[in-house]
């Protein structure tokens, strides 16, 4: 059976990526692969149909006709609920899924029958690879993030993360030392924070000391945050479990005891931080 990739516009609100670009359609079309595309899909990526159709990509103008003639189905985000009515027992839906955060898509996709592929769940020997860039990404924005709202106009306590000549350096503390973790404890020590880092995991906490000798490693138990968040400016939680929800590791009392105007950003809120 010949594959037909079909590429759907993504419609979850704010979602301006696409599932593949030009030269990964480039790539597989070259390997007998038909691609479909929505017009427009590729849009806010700034990749117009006229680049897809140059690479030989077949546009479609309505997501259903799509839907109609492919039989795996690439996107970046969960099915939303007026696309459930596309999707039949014949497709292959390959796309982030978080099924123990959406018992309604869960239970609509095995009525369905189809066979749902979860970017969270592949994994090699390392890593989850379709998911550590996005970890990465998110690590750093949540610093940008936090450094933002630190700012007096939107309700910080006016913290500078680097401090001045004559000013401390705030504090930010990390809790989970996994991709998103680590990437915001490096962007967090160049703007030139103190930055503190817990973790369960001793090997990686070694792992980080030994390379950010700047960086205070902690093993992440309830005595130690309560120790460390008193003083923290921006707290950011960064921690996952395999296979799982995200753990809730913040108490309401430990965020009652940070300092007014002080900022959390949690990471891992998509699957229940």
């Amino acid at each position: 059976m010949r594959q037909h990739v079909g590429i759907p516009k993504e419609i979850k609100n704010n979602e301006q990526r696409v599932s593949l670009t030009p030269t990964a359609c480039a790539n597989l079309i070259h390997q007998g692969i038909r691609i479909h595309i929505e017009s427009g899909a590729g849009d806010a990526s700034y990749f117009p149909d006229t680049i897809y159709e140059r690479v030989g990509c077949k546009i479609y103008p309505t997501a259903s006709e799509l839907y109609e003639d492919a039989n795996i189905i690439l996107k970046i985000q969960p099915p939303e609920k007026q696309e459930f009515l596309y999707l039949k027992e014949q497709h292959t839906l390959f796309c982030y899924l978080h099924l123990d955060d959406n018992p309604v898509l869960h239970s609509t996709l095995e009525k369905i029958g189809l066979t749902a592929i979860a970017f969270e769940a592949l994994e090699n020997e390392h890593d989850f690879p379709l998911v550590s860039p996005i970890s990465a990404l998110t690590g750093r924005l949540a610093v940008q993030m936090g450094a933002y709202h630190l700012q007096i106009p939107f309700g910080g306590a006016g913290t500078l993360l680097g401090g001045t000549s004559k000013n401390p350096k705030g504090r930010v503390t990390i809790v989970g030392a996994g991709s998103a973790g680590t990437e915001a404890a490096l962007l967090a020590l160049a703007m030139g924070s103190k930055v503190t880092i817990l973790d369960i995991h001793p090997k990686r906490l070694q792992m980080l000391k030994h390379h950010l000798p700047a960086l205070e490693t902690l093993p992440s138990t309830p005595e130690n945050l309560a120790a460390v968040l008193p003083r923290t400016n921006l707290l950011i939680g960064a921690a996952r479990t395999k296979g799982q929800n995200a753990p809730k590791v913040i108490t309401e009392e430990n965020i009652r005891s940070m300092s007014p105007g002080s900022v959390v950003v949690d990471t891992s809120i998509d699957e229940g931080g």
